[in-house]
C-alpha cells in the first residue's frame, strides 16, 4: 500500500477496546469480515465513508484518526534496540517502526523494561567499580 496514514492498526485497537470480533465490527460496518482483516493490516484503504462510519460506531471526533507522532517513539526504540543486546536479533528499522505503529502501547512497555535494564545494568557497573 501506500505511505500515508496507517490507519489499519487503529481500527483494530478500537476493535479491540470494545471487544469486537472483526466479523461484528464488519457486519455494523456493511463489509466482509475479510474485507475488515485487509483494512486492519493495511493492505485495503479506509475510504472516507467507512471512516465515517467508523467514527460513529465508536462515537468518535474524526481527529481520532489523524496521524499521531509516533516519531518520538520510533526514534527511543531506534536508540535502545542499538544497543550491542539485540545485535543477534536481526531486527530492522522497519520492524521498529511497525511495533510503534501498531502497538504503541507494547513498545512503550518494551521501552520501559529497556530502561529499568540499562539503569540496573548501570547500577551494577558503578558498585562494580567502588568495589575494587
Amino acid at each position: 500500500m501506500s505511505e500515508g496514514p496507517v490507519l489499519g492498526a487503529k481500527v483494530r485497537a478500537l476493535r479491540r477496546r470494545e471487544s469486537l470480533t472483526q466479523t461484528a465490527l464488519a457486519e455494523r460496518l456493511g463489509i466482509s469480515a475479510s474485507y475488515l482483516n485487509l483494512i486492519e493490516n493495511n493492505r485495503r484503504p479506509l475510504t472516507a465513508p467507512l471512516l465515517i462510519r467508523i467514527a460513529q460506531i465508536f462515537q468518535l471526533d474524526l481527529t481520532a484518526f489523524a496521524a499521531s507522532d509516533d516519531s518520538g517513539l520510533t526514534a527511543d526504540l531506534l536508540e535502545a534496540f542499538g544497543d550491542p543486546l539485540f545485535e543477534s536479533h536481526g531486527l530492522t528499522n522497519a520492524d521498529l517502526r511497525d511495533l510503534a505503529t501498531t502497538s504503541p502501547n507494547m513498545a512503550r512497555a518494551v521501552l520501559t523494561l529497556y530502561r529499568a535494564y540499562s539503569a540496573a545494568r548501570e547500577s551494577a557497573t558503578t558498585m562494580a567499580e567502588y568495589a575494587r
